[in-house]
């Protein structure tokens, strides 16, 4: 559309918010990313009909720099997520909105893993070959050294700037949080046994924590909640 988009900060917990100087007509901005090393430095993905879009702020979204961006084997993106571990160092997954909708592996495959580490003004291609799946999302160890990513089927690891390999497990409804120096992921029950496991070796075991399996009874929310007065009739559906 040609509507105006931007980004937008609230210094109050969200109560109120004000427009920063990043406002474009027909751009839809997906992500806003604050970098763990430096919270000053920001960096904001943005798309339109034809291109993808990478912005980089260093103080907190007061000014904004455009950071030249050229994917020539990437047609109609769909998403561009960037993930900061420090100033300059970041890792962004780029999905082609064709191969996304007909479920049809390209050359490329379905996802583009991207790592700069001069602030998003260059970029290596860094998925290498296996990961023909779609994109669900990824995350990176403190120091930048280690990356995670997740797809509809499989969980795949790259350490030391190397390749991404695919991991035994997770299998199926795959999904990755980093807390800290462990790792959080999502998983199937019915192709191994729990939805929810943590690492601590960066994904070669995992943890078991819970399964969709254990769930007994719908939760009980406070008294006038939708959660109280709907769910208990409904149990089991």
């Amino acid at each position: 559309t040609s509507a105006t988009n931007g980004v937008f900060r609230s210094d109050d917990g969200g109560e109120t918010w004000r427009p920063l100087g990043l406002q474009r007509a027909g751009v839809l901005f997906s992500a806003v990313r604050v970098s763990t090393a430096e919270p000053r430095t920001l960096y904001v993905s943005a798309s339109d009909t034809a291109r993808m879009y990478l912005f980089r702020s260093d103080d907190a979204g007061e000014t904004w720099e455009e950071l030249p961006q050229a994917f020539p084997d990437l047609v109609r993106p769909f998403d561009f997520v960037v993930t900061a571990t420090n100033p300059r160092t970041l890792y962004v997954s780029a999905s082609s909105l064709r191969n996304r909708y007909m479920r049809a592996v390209s050359a490329q495959g379905y996802t583009h893993i991207l790592h700069s580490t001069d602030g998003g003004r260059t970029f290596t291609a860094r998925t290498g070959a296996g990961i023909d799946d779609v994109f669900i999302n990824m995350d990176v160890s403190a120091d930048g050294g280690t990356a995670w990513v997740s797809t509809y089927n499989s969980f795949f690891r790259s350490q030391q700037g190397g390749p991404f390999s695919k991991l035994a497990l997770p299998t199926g409804n795959a999904c990755v949080t980093r807390v800290g120096d462990v790792i959080y992921g999502c998983g199937s029950p019915w192709l191994h046994d729990w939805s929810l496991a943590r690492s601590s070796d960066d994904g070669t075991t995992w943890e078991p924590l819970f399964s969709l399996e254990q769930i007994q009874g719908s939760h009980q929310c406070p008294a006038g909640t939708p959660v109280r007065e709907l769910c208990p009739s409904r149990w089991p559906q």
